[in-house]
């Protein structure tokens, strides 16, 4: 089983959102307002969190499973063979019914060091 994960930026954008509007929020709430600013802060927080620790996709035996940043299955995707899968343009293709089909997986959205290893798993065609 593999692992592939967020790119680490999703969270360095996200985090300082969040405390930005934690803090806006709380001067606010000093101020004798509640704002739901606050709420929002921790939300977009956790998300900043979620992006850096949950993973982006799992590649099992026969299936990809790609997670939604909290980490909950989405979608999943099988194949029969490695054969079936294959990196081409920056895209990852799987063989469905005989035809190439393209997964909803973007290389920008992942860790450069997890498309590598993808690239090593199942090679890549770059024609």
């Amino acid at each position: 089983m593999m692992r592939l994960h967020y790119n680490k930026t999703f969270g360095y954008i996200f985090i300082p959102l969040g405390l930005l509007n934690l803090v806006l929020g709380g001067i606010l709430l000093v101020r004798g307002q509640f704002s739901i600013s606050i709420i929002i802060g921790i939300i977009i927080i956790f998300l900043g969190w979620a992006y850096w620790h949950k993973p982006y996709i799992t590649v099992e035996d026969k299936q990809f499973i790609i997670h939604t940043p909290l980490g909950w299955p989405q979608r999943i995707y099988g194949y029969n063979s490695p054969e079936d899968v294959k990196i081409a343009h920056k895209k990852i293709l799987l063989k469905q019914d005989g035809e190439w089909k393209r997964l909803p997986i973007s290389k920008l959205i992942m860790q450069p060091q997890d498309w590598l290893m993808l690239q090593k798993r199942f090679g890549e065609d770059r024609g």
